[in-house]
This record gives C-alpha cells, sequence and structure tokens, in this order.
C-alpha cells in the first residue's frame, strides 16, 4: 500500500498523479487519477472610497471547469448597467471578474 499526501493543497497542485506497480522488474501497471483544486484565489477586498468616486473589486476563481461568478449586493444580484460595469475574462482555468461603479459627474444622465 502507498499513500499520497498532499498537506496543505496548493493551486499548483492539481493535475494529473500516476501510481504505477512493478512486478519482478518485468511488468508494469499504472492507474491515473487527475486531481482538481477548486476555490478563490483572489478574494474581493474591503474598500473605502469618497463619495463621487470610483470603485473597483475584483475576484478570481480557479476549477476544473470555468466556474461562473456573480456579484451581489446585499441578496440582489447586480447586472451591468449605466452605473455598474461587470467585466468577466477567461484565464485558462481562471475567471477573472472585476465590478466597477465608474464615476458619476453631478447633472449627468
Amino acid at each position: 500500500t502507498s499513500l499520497l499526501v498532499l498537506s496543505p493543497v496548493e493551486f499548483e497542485d492539481a493535475g494529473l498523479y500516476k501510481c504505477e506497480a512493478v512486478f519482478s522488474g518485468e511488468s508494469a501497471m499504472s492507474l491515473t487519477s487527475t486531481f482538481f483544486v477548486r476555490g478563490f484565489n483572489v478574494q474581493p477586498q474591503d474598500t473605502t472610497t469618497v463619495n463621487m468616486t470610483s470603485a473597483t473589486l475584483s475576484c478570481q476563481a480557479i476549477g476544473d471547469a470555468a466556474p461562473q461568478l456573480t456579484w451581489y449586493h446585499g441578496s440582489d444580484k447586480l447586472d451591468h448597467g449605466p452605473t455598474i460595469s461587470i467585466s468577466t475574462k477567461l484565464l485558462g482555468l481562471y475567471l477573472l471578474s472585476s465590478l466597477s461603479w465608474p464615476r458619476r459627474w453631478i447633472g449627468s444622465d
């Protein structure tokens, strides 16, 4: 019996692992397993800003399939609109999403 332990698990640990057994130096058998790591590798940070200025929040997630990122204010889902900009980029297995409140000028629509 052989046991492989990864502790602590890091995002770089994801990938294909192979266990090989060699019998009497002649024949070999192997089993492969793919190991996935999921989670946030960039979490939104608390932000303080001055009234009528811009603010941007970012988060980045990783997964074996591209994760879906959704922004909420309280329990309300946020969508792109005149005062909110949401951008999402797929970077390999990473998904980066940014939420911005552009500066609003007094008297503008």
